[in-house]
């Protein structure tokens, strides 16, 4: 078995390099999506407000549709940035047969091609059943029969397998793949190929060779992200007018059963949590127009609202107003502590305090998951959706 180097394998410094420019754009657009979805959740908020007050049919209403589809459109890529780059924000695995889920997609693109793209599909997809975020690998997929496509503009022939094979200790060590059996997924075409100088780059975030405006540069690198978050690697085969070879080795999670016993040993006696009826809520970190349009909603519903900057003094003020504290929104960053220890933190002295986390991702997994009652909710929210969340909380 060999291997194309191509793009480099850990211990590269290329790959290294590639891994500080990553790293530069995770930092880049968690600021982006957190400044984005603060603004987007007041005006998605407001937008049903007047869609409420106009009812069915008003032009209000038809406005209000329009903004609310503009800023749908908006959290769509932003969604699509943040799993390419920080697929870790949005991890929640479960057991999934890739084969079959990768046979779906497979059956749902074949069926979108154009038929004067005549494109011949050979399939080889075993059942592999595995602990695995299956939202990302989607995505990964998605996006190689995207590739794909745009290599064979005038049709040719797709390859596409997956099974399990046992790579020797020397292939396994150069790929960072745990001893023993991995999965493979191998996407090949036959359409014109990559120069050595645009393959060594294909996995770099925001690198696209397709027409200006097209495309963000960002699928090769959601498959790169996806296999790095399971265990795993990509290399890439291409030459020019040969095609180009795409595989995708990774290991899987841990399996199914240990999530289950953290889920068991992490529970609560609901009966035991449900607080009594309150009438404060602190509000932490967040941003001052979310915290206003919070704020509004909070104290029409006739809450007391209390507004801090970071932990300490939310700290302060649970100690202070505890008896009468009736819900907790913390942001997923908080100045010098992230929302979660500081939920852990306040379950010492809280443990039945409801506390909502605003994330910019999926609700923690279950080795993640707080105690006591607590909700995370992705931003931007419908209102509609924040509400339900508080009134289950509260039940």
């Amino acid at each position: 078995m060999s291997l194309t180097r191509v793009p480099p394998l850990p211990g590269d410094p290329e790959l290294r390099a590639r891994e500080l420019r990553l790293q530069a754009m995770k930092a880049l657009t968690s600021k982006l999506a957190h400044d984005f979805n603060n603004f987007l959740t007041p005006i998605l908020g407001y937008a049903t407000l007047i869609q409420e007050a106009g009812g069915a049919g008003s032009p209000a209403a038809q406005y209000s549709g329009a903004i609310e589809r503009s800023g749908r459109k908006t959290e769509a890529l932003l969604d699509s940035i943040m799993t390419a780059v920080r697929p870790e924000r949005r991890f929640a695995p479960k057991e999934i047969d890739l084969g079959r889920l990768f046979a779906e997609l497979l059956d749902q693109w074949q069926a979108q091609l154009p038929p004067m793209i005549p494109i011949t599909v050979s399939r080889d997809l075993a059942p592999c059943v595995l602990y695995a975020e299956p939202a990302q690998w989607q995505t990964a997929f998605q996006a190689l029969l995207a590739n794909a496509r745009l290599a064979m503009p005038s049709g040719g022939t797709l390859t596409v397998r997956l099974a399990q094979e046992t790579p020797p200790e020397a292939v396994a060590a150069q790929l960072g793949l745990a001893p023993g059996t991995a999965f493979v997924l191998t996407v090949a075409d036959d359409g014109g190929g990559m120069t050595p100088e645009v393959a060594a780059r294909a996995l770099d975030p925001l690198f696209s060779t397709g027409p200006r405006g097209t495309a963000l540069g960002l699928g090769l690198t959601a498959v790169h992200s996806t296999a790095r978050m399971h265990g795993g690697q990509v290399v890439i085969a291409s030459q020019p007018d040969a095609g180009t070879t795409v595989t995708v080795w990774f290991n899987g999670l841990p399996q199914r059963e240990a999530a289950e016993k953290n889920d068991a040993a992490q529970s609560h006696d609901p009966a035991q949590s449900a607080p009594a009826r309150r009438n404060r809520v602190l509000l932490v970190g967040c941003e001052e127009v979310l915290q206003e349009s919070l704020r509004s909603r909070l104290q029409a519903a006739e809450y007391i609202v209390h507004q801090v900057p970071d932990a300490t003094q939310a700290a302060k003020l649970v100690a202070r107003h505890a008896p009468s504290l009736a819900l907790a929104v913390l942001e997923e960053q908080l100045p010098g502590i992230t929302g979660l220890d500081f939920v852990a933190r306040l379950r010492e002295s809280q443990p039945n305090l409801p506390i909502i986390l605003l994330t910019l991702g999926a609700e923690p997994g279950a080795t993640a998951h707080p105690s006591g009652p607590f909700a995370a909710i992705k931003k931007p929210f419908r209102w509609k959706g924040f509400a339900e969340t508080v009134q289950r909380l509260l039940a």
